[in-house]
């Protein structure tokens, strides 16, 4: 399980404080072989009667008429790299897969259906690769992501995961956190994503640059350079999480 509905999971399992409005849609990550067994799982789900097509959408299913499931192939399907897949549609629409087959590997149980669940720092890494690959559409992305960035000090299991963070810095306790969510990203994912993950994070905290990420976090982030900030330390994290000290 991947997307809003395990970001409301994770959020009360980490202690947050505040909530985000609750989303009555999942997505699931499927990881999958080719298009043939993608579509002979979507119609085992359609034939069972509890779901429904949702017009020509060939990644998506409603449940009992209510609530919407995205299916998200990943595995060998995206291709050698892992990082694209392009729907067999008209529309030729692609979609980048990378970071999933990692996420998968280190998934944790979810707490209300016999299913793995995606992690907090997997959810995070997943949430910017997913936002890079359109940011025009992916706005909800930014958002998911300010709200996690700017509540994470606010979470009490976060700074207890926090006591053994060998940071030079102890002056601001968001930033300090932001590292330390950055470092624990950086450890979840493979050479090839955290280079894309620190690539995405360096481009939007430049202070020469667009801000793009950093205005779309406006909801949890008023004012752009804290987002900038926070982003900035997200990558100082990811970037670090090789090995050494993490420095300010």
């Amino acid at each position: 399980m991947v997307g809003a509905y395990a970001r409301d999971l994770l959020l009360e399992e980490w202690g947050a404080k505040a909530s985000m409005r609750r989303t009555r849609d999942v997505d699931f990550g499927v990881r999958i072989g080719d298009w043939g067994e993608f579509k002979a799982l979507r119609e085992s789900l359609i034939a069972t009667g509890e779901f429904t097509e949702v017009g020509r959408n060939l990644h998506k299913v409603k449940y009992r008429g209510a609530m919407e499931v995205d299916l998200v192939p990943f595995g060998e399907i995206a291709g050698e790299e892992g990082r694209l897949v392009c729907w067999p549609d008209e529309f030729g629409q692609e979609m980048n897969v990378l970071g999933y087959q990692e996420a998968l590997a280190i998934a944790k149980k979810c707490p209300v259906a016999p299913m793995p669940m995606v992690t907090l720092p997997a959810f995070v890494g997943l949430k910017i690769l997913s936002w890079n690959d359109g940011p025009e559409r992916r706005a909800k992305d930014a958002s998911d992501l300010g709200f996690v960035l700017k509540n994470l000090s606010a979470m009490d299991a976060v700074l207890e995961s926090m006591v053994d963070f060998a940071d030079e810095d102890w002056d601001d306790i968001d930033h300090r956190c932001h590292r330390w969510l950055g470092a624990q990203v950086g450890s979840v994912f493979g050479i090839r994503t955290r280079i894309a993950l620190a690539d995405v994070l360096a481009r939007e905290a430049d202070t020469k640059g667009g801000w793009r990420l950093a205005r779309q976090m406006a909801t949890s982030y008023p004012k752009a350079d804290d987002a900038r900030l926070a982003l900035e330390c997200l990558g100082v994290g990811v970037a670090a999480a090789g090995g050494g000290r993490i420095a300010s």
